[in-house]
């Protein structure tokens, strides 16, 4: 090795940047967006993980995300080969990139990406890899349920709520690549309780089939779940769905919305509400289509509250789920290297009752040099692609995306950092390049992780620490430790890591203690209503 908003999610503490990124496109809602503190550009990697504590070589999955909680980054990668072939969930340290436990974990079935989540409240995180579903203990990695399932989970990965009282869920869908019979699976998360919620944690609440399914990882919002499916193949194409996340029973959909071109889905929905539809939240969608060219598959918008089409409008073929931005542009990775499409960022602008698309990264850089009027490789920037989420820095409106790898499901060789501009009518520029990393960025503060070519990589200045007293806890224990410490000149309390011990680690350390109190308190406070 070299050296929360809304949608249930825990917010940003008061002068603090958001400090995680809980899972795929950082929350329930699948915003992809965090209100960073970056120093750009980014300069060189502060650590990268390539090895285990044995010296063995890591293969992170190529285009998996990674989770991040406020101390650790968690990540599915796999060492040896042959008969020796293991998958494991890493927990590594975000100040060192030092391996804090490592546990195994299913082998991933078909090149399954799917992105873990952190449940910071419950201190666990959640795996969907194989036929399994397991949650581990955020501090040691210890299993706490595992759920074995009939049917695979291919490239979709779980969703979590926290704002369900003492009944929080758990969502995530299998895999019926060709058929009709991929499943939406409520899974409880939450602790029993005889009469507010009578489920053990890791304990099936209820199971739909929704239809063909890949890669369609659920989103919520507001006490309703949204999942997209991939229709059957040749037959019919895919559809949005609605469903009640409070149900106890198995639920009939509250809507669903067929895509009106007949193309499937293979992706997320994200959920947003810039102005929205009358105030309302929106769900956004991406398809993916076999065939046709590079605006054969569409970006559509439905009303959440019902399932309306808003619009429709043209789009590259992609896997990945569209960031909404709060002036209405939305920003989608796409396309596939041959087949009619090419891999490109796109941008659009909504215009309430359409949509337009306003920048394409390989119309934008292309130098038609043969004079043929076909975008030809060489030609113009490969820039995002089908399998590729996106991040976005709202603070500088900075994206960062990768570049996918000219063949396979490997690790993305470079990532792109992608000025949007800071208004509507802004042109997007294409900063720079970032070597070895790229696969579906994340950012945690002052810092971004991506998986690459060479491994983990993390960039920026180690976050704030805070567990001053080295018991495995962020609690108010610290506050009362970093008196004496301080005094005595103890490194661990440079909380802001800057090289000083002064007045300013102290303030910090009780923002990072009170965010977290704050989510206890949450927690303590649903278990009381539950037992009134």
């Amino acid at each position: 090795m070299t050296a929360p908003s809304s949608n249930g999610q825990s917010p940003c503490p008061p002068g603090a940047a958001c400090d995680s990124w809980s899972g795929f496109a950082r929350d329930a809602s699948h915003s992809s967006t965090a209100d960073g503190s970056l120093t750009l550009p980014l300069g060189a990697p502060a650590w990268v993980r390539s090895v285990d504590d044995s010296g063995r070589a890591i293969a992170f999955v190529g285009q998996s995300s990674v989770a991040v909680s406020r101390t650790l980054v968690c990540a599915i990668g796999s060492t040896g080969s042959g008969q020796t072939l293991q998958f494991w969930c890493f927990g590594l340290s975000r100040f060192t990139g030092g391996v804090v436990w490592v546990t195994p974990v299913a082998r991933p079935l078909l090149d399954s990406y799917s992105t873990p989540v952190i449940d910071e409240i419950r201190q666990q995180v959640i795996v969907t890899t194989g036929r399994q579903v397991v949650a581990l203990n955020l501090m040691n990695g210890a299993q706490r349920w595992v759920i074995n399932t009939v049917q695979p989970i291919v490239n979709a990965s779980p969703v979590i709520t926290n704002d369900l009282g003492v009944c929080n869920r758990m969502f995530f869908t299998d895999y019926d690549g060709a058929g009709t019979g991929g499943s939406l699976h409520c899974v409880n998360i939450d602790e029993f309780h005889t009469l507010a919620n009578p489920y053990m944690p890791g304990e099936t609440v209820w199971s739909v089939v929704i239809g063909g399914t890949s890669g369609n990882t659920p989103a919520y919002a507001d006490g309703r779940v949204y999942v997209c499916t991939a229709g059957e193949y040749g037959v019919s194409g895919g559809e949005v769905r609605c469903y009640d996340a409070r149900s106890t029973s198995t639920p009939t959909p509250l809507w669903v919305t067929p895509n009106p071109i007949g193309e499937g889905f293979y992706s997320g929905p994200s959920v947003a509400n810039v102005g929205g539809v009358n105030g309302q939240d929106a769900v956004y969608a991406a398809s993916y289509a076999f065939f046709g060219t590079i605006s054969s598959a569409n970006l559509l918008k439905l009303r959440a509250s019902d399932g309306a089409v808003v619009w429709s409008t043209p789009s590259n073929r992609t896997s990945m789920t569209p960031i909404v931005m709060s002036d209405g542009r939305i920003v989608l990775s796409t396309g596939v290297s041959g087949f009619g499409s090419l891999p490109a960022l796109q941008v659009f602008r909504d215009l309430s009752v359409s949509a337009s698309m306003v920048w394409d990264s390989s119309i934008a850089t292309w130098s038609d040099s043969n004079s043929n009027g076909v975008r030809d490789t060489g030609e113009y920037t490969r820039l995002g692609g089908w399998t590729v989420q996106p991040a976005l820095d709202r603070a500088t409106n900075s994206l960062f995306v990768g570049v996918i790898p000219t063949g396979g499901s490997g690790a993305c060789a470079s990532m792109g950092v992608v000025a949007l501009g800071a208004l509507a009518t802004s042109v997007p520029q294409i900063q720079t390049f970032v070597p070895n990393c790229g696969s579906s960025p994340v950012i945690a503060g002052r810092n971004v992780y991506s998986i690459g070519l060479t491994g983990l990589h993390a960039f920026g200045a180690p976050p704030p620490q805070g567990d001053i007293n080295s018991d495995g806890r962020l609690d108010e224990a610290d506050l009362y430790a970093f008196g004496p410490m301080s005094l005595a000149q103890d490194p661990r309390c440079d909380v802001n890591a800057d090289g000083q011990i002064t007045s300013a680690d102290r303030e910090l350390l009780e923002v990072i203690v009170r965010a977290g109190e704050s989510e206890t308190l949450d927690a303590s406070r649903r278990q009381q209503e539950a037992g009134r």
